[in-house]
């Protein structure tokens, strides 16, 4: 059974023990691993660590298979991990050299592997890893991906520094989303087995119904701003091809502002049309700006931020 509570303790300096690559027991966690022993791959990383010699690259399998084991309500908990290695332990969590390239490596693999995993079993019913996952799962549990992740995000871009640093955040938005996916597949199968009530039976109180919404609400209202600005993204596109600068002025205006807080780097392929259109009509959209204390730009902002739809659908 895998325990991954060593890693909330003080490690000792990562300058007094080191792992060597030279280690044969290192070249054999790399044929686990390619051959997917999860029993040999947990050995053999406990073995580094009961000689206190701890590494990303050693880590980052270990937390593999406290997922497999664990199943889904492991994800919390890893990203937990993670933000309290990065946040405690960064100066003492080897390789001592290039530490900025193995983190972002091994959390990056880490993360896609879980997300493959995940795809690969959300249609094998029939899965025995599957099954052992969901079975008398807590979907409750779950909700404490968003609490962990915010962290994570917060100390990744504080300690890797690296350009393509970007693709850790698109693995951990792509976890996320399956995540809010399965949660409500999960709402739907559970309002399909309650039976509707006669006219002389009283509907009886679940606790679990209201808590089981809760979960999707939760995540809701961490990926609704996201989903907004994804609505005002495609608006702005929309508006761009129409010609019709003004609005599309007004959109910008608002975009603008919203990355003053919000860094697009995370998500580039989001953000490449948007900027590729307002570096072509960068100057239009200056333009219109000059308009902004006037009465019509003052009463489509009104409109725009009232209801998108309606400022869209304007002719």
């Amino acid at each position: 059974m895998v325990d991954i509570s060593f890693i909330y303790q003080n490690f000792p300096e990562r300058q007094s023990i080191a792992l060597q690559t030279s280690d044969p027991r290192f070249h054999q966690l790399a044929s686990y691993v390619a051959e997917m022993q999860l029993d040999s791959i947990a050995a053999t990383c406990e073995s580094f660590f009961s000689e206190h010699i701890y590494d990303i690259r050693i880590l980052g399998h270990y937390l593999y298979v406290f997922f497999y084991e664990k199943g889904l309500v492991a994800i919390p908990e890893i990203f937990k991990a993670l933000t309290y290695t990065l946040e405690n332990n960064w100066e003492k969590v080897g390789p001592l050299e290039d530490q900025q390239k193995y983190f972002f490596v091994a959390i990056c693999e880490l993360l896609s592997r879980i997300y493959k995993v995940l795809k690969a079993c959300e249609n094998q019913n029939d899965n025995k890893v599957w099954v052992r996952w969901i079975e008398n799962l807590d979907v409750a549990k779950l909700l404490k991906v968003p609490q962990q992740s915010a962290p994570l995000r917060t100390n990744i871009e504080k300690r890797i520094t690296t350009k393509n640093v970007v693709a850790i955040y698109e693995w951990l938005a792509k976890i996320e989303q399956w995540l809010v996916k399965f949660i409500r597949s999960q709402e739907n199968n559970t309002t399909k087995e309650i039976e509707t009530p006669t006219k002389e039976q009283k509907p009886q109180e679940s606790d679990s119904e209201p808590k089981q919404n809760r979960a999707v609400d939760i995540f809701s209202e961490i990926s609704y701003p996201l989903q907004q600005l994804m609505e005002k993204l495609k608006g702005f596109e929309i508006l761009v091809k129409k010609n019709d600068m003004l609005r599309a002025a007004i959109i910008a205006k608002d975009i603008a502002h919203t990355l003053e807080t919000f860094d697009p780097k995370y998500f580039p392929q989001l953000f490449a049309s948007y900027f590729k259109l307002l570096s072509l009509h960068h100057q239009d959209i200056e333009d219109c700006w000059q308009q902004a204390n006037s009465f019509h730009w003052k009463t489509l902002e009104q409109l725009y931020h009232l209801e998108l739809k309606s400022f869209m659908d304007l002719t």
